[in-house]
């Protein structure tokens, strides 16, 4: 076990800092390194970077928890405005629950997403989706693979899982980045007010398109959890809303990094893509490198529920604390060379979803989603060049994501 060195003399961070959030690697690296348990004074939490601390605090439900209002100070400081849009959408939600409220509110449609249930229900869909996206891209001509690709696959399958017009999935997907801002540790003014605006914008239409499923249900997710309402599992038109904000919030933005993540990935190793042509049944593992490799979600918020010793240090009961998954997917103790990007990885325990009782809920449909992609793409394309010069990252850490994302494909 390395020695914790004290986090003032060790590294400094700065997590609003514009060059780290466009590349925190390095940051992370030696957090990691020299700092795996250290005290961030401006956004006042704890990061914890390397794997087997981060994997212990994430499964330990006894010690920790996810429910903000046992942050000390959180209830009364109201840091995002008492009553707010966005203090509805946090404190309702699964994500910011802890037992026994986040197990009922998380049954309502967990078995939607097991994941027999999404490869009966959703395969042949999305590798129909996926082929109409495929066959819109032509080859040797400059792309925007984020809009073609990365986002309209999520907005689609999004709009099936609502059973909504596409064009209403596009804004829910704009109002799942902005709301964005708000996941990050210490946001600004101005992403606050941007996050709030979203979220009002979500909580107002997931509200009034429940209402419709009451007495018109189908067999989408809207009329899963209203039905779910009028059978007492959920118990507010608040707890209706927040399962289906929480389902768009976690499962477009993270999708559509994972897949521009996991092609930037693959320019910086070209070998990695001849490799995965010539042996397509390395799609699987390859999705899971992609996560490891990519961490879409790059911090998963947690807080103390008792005093805590970790790392040389003792977090306090009521302190805040942000797992770094993006640094513990990238622990030189787990993961062998975890700088390259190896296809065949195995075995690869990586944190990209989280863990314990908060494991990503959709992690079975990103999966997916991303086998698809992968599998379809490495079959037309013999080659895709990324124009790195050109990418360009949204400038956030808690869910970080891609602005454009220029390419050019060369036909099989």
């Amino acid at each position: 076990m390395k020695t914790a060195l004290p986090p003032s003399e060790a590294v400094t961070v700065d997590l609003a800092d514009p060059g780290f959030l466009q590349d925190p690697l390095p940051v992370f690296d030696q957090l990691r390194e020299h700092a795996p348990v250290h005290w961030d004074e401006r956004t006042a939490c704890w990061l914890i970077s390397r794997h087997e601390d981060a994997a212990a605090v994430l499964k330990d439900r006894e010690r920790f928890g996810a429910d903000l209002h046992q942050i000390t100070g959180y209830t009364e400081s109201r840091p995002f405005g008492a009553g707010s849009a966005i203090e509805a959408t946090m404190e309702g939600g699964y994500l910011f629950k802890d037992r026994p409220d986040h197990t009922r509110l998380r049954r309502v449609t967990a078995a939607r997403f097991t994941r027999p249930q999404v490869e009966r229900e959703w395969a042949t869909a999305i590798g129909r989706i996926v082929e109409d996206l495929l066959d819109s891209i032509t080859p040797d001509q400059p792309v925007d693979l984020l809009r073609e690709l990365a986002v309209a696959l999520p907005q689609r399958v999004m709009a099936a899982l609502f059973q909504l017009p596409q064009e209403d999935a596009e804004q829910l997907k704009q109002w799942a980045v902005d709301f964005g801002h708000a996941l990050d540790p210490g946001p600004s003014a101005e992403q606050i007010a941007l996050a709030e605006s979203a979220a009002d914008g979500m909580n107002r239409y997931f509200l009034e398109k429940a209402n419709a499923r009451y007495g018109q249900p189908g067999d989408d997710l809207i009329s899963m959890v209203t039905a779910a309402h009028q059978q007492g599992s959920l118990r507010s038109d608040a707890e209706v809303v927040n399962q289906l904000t929480t389902i768009v919030v976690a499962g477009t933005e993270t999708t559509s990094t994972l897949i521009c993540g996991a092609f930037e990935s693959l320019e910086r190793h070209p070998g990695q893509w001849e490799r995965l042509r010539g042996h397509p049944d390395l799609v699987g593992p390859a999705v899971e490198e992609f996560l490891r490799y990519v961490s879409p979600a790059a911090l998963a918020g947690r807080v103390a529920l008792t005093d805590v010793r970790l790392g040389g240090h003792t977090i306090r009961k009521g302190d805040a604390v942000q797992v770094v998954l993006m640094a513990a997917n990238r622990d030189p103790d787990v993961f062998e060379n975890p700088g390259a990007l190896d296809i065949g990885r195995s075995p690869n325990p990586h944190l990209a979803f989280g863990g314990g009782i908060h494991t990503c809920v959709g992690s079975h449909l990103a999966r997916l989603e991303a086998r698809i992609v992968f599998a379809k793409a490495s079959r037309r394309w013999k080659r895709v060049r990324v124009d790195l010069d050109g990418v360009r990252r949204l400038g956030r850490i808690g869910v970080w994501g891609y602005g454009d994302f220029p390419v050019t494909v060369e036909s099989a």
